[in-house]
C-alpha cells in the first residue's frame, strides 16, 4: 500500500534495485531525479553496478549525457519499452548531441523492428545529424539493405547530402 504514495524518485530507486528497465525509463521521462539517492547514500547508477546490472547501468549513464528514455530504448533495442514511451507522449524526433534520433540509433544496431514503429510513430526520416547524415545515408552506409528500403518506401529522401556532399 505504501508504493501508493511513495514519489518518483524513490520510486526510480526501487525499479533500479528489481532492474524493471521500462519502469526506470518510464519514471525518467516523467521527472524522475537520477541522481537521487537511496537511504544508503547510493544513487541509481551505483545501484545498478551494484546489483551487476550491466544494460540499465549503460543506460543510465547514457540518460546522465542527457539522452532520452526513448533514444536509450531504441539504442538498447527494447521494444516494448519503446511502445511503452511512445504512449506516453515520448517524442519521437528528440535528438542526442550529435544530432542522432532514435531512428538511427535503432537502424545503427539493426533493430528493423523498432526501425519500423518509430516510422510508424511519426519518426522524421529525413531528419538530420551534425554531420548531416540522414537515415537513409547512415543505413546505406551501414549496409541494412532492408531498413534502406523500408525508409524509401517511407519518404526518404534519395538526394541527401551529408554536410561533406556525399
Amino acid at each position: 500500500m505504501f508504493g501508493l504514495f511513495k514519489s518518483k524518485d524513490a520510486k526510480l530507486i526501487d525499479a533500479v534495485k528489481k532492474n524493471n528497465y521500462i519502469n526506470v525509463l518510464m519514471l525518467l521521462q516523467k521527472g524522475a531525479d537520477i541522481n537521487i539517492k537511496d537511504k544508503d547514500g547510493y544513487s541509481a547508477t551505483e545501484l545498478a553496478t551494484k546489483y551487476n546490472y550491466d544494460k540499465l547501468e549503460d543506460t543510465l549513464r547514457f540518460i546522465k549525457k542527457g539522452n532520452t528514455p526513448l533514444l536509450c530504448a531504441s539504442k538498447d533495442g527494447h521494444i516494448s519499452a519503446i511502445k511503452v514511451l511512445i504512449k506516453n507522449g515520448a517524442d519521437v524526433n528528440a535528438k542526442d548531441k550529435d544530432g542522432d534520433t532514435a531512428l538511427i540509433w535503432a537502424l545503427d544496431n539493426g533493430y528493423r523492428d523498432i526501425v519500423e514503429l518509430l516510422v510508424k510513430n511519426g519518426a522524421d526520416v529525413n531528419a538530420k545529424n551534425k554531420d548531416g547524415y540522414t537515415a537513409l545515408i547512415w543505413a546505406s552506409y551501414t549496409v541494412r539493405k532492408d531498413i534502406v528500403e523500408l525508409l524509401i518506401k517511407n519518404g526518404a529522401d534519395v538526394n541527401a547530402k551529408d554536410k561533406d556532399g556525399s
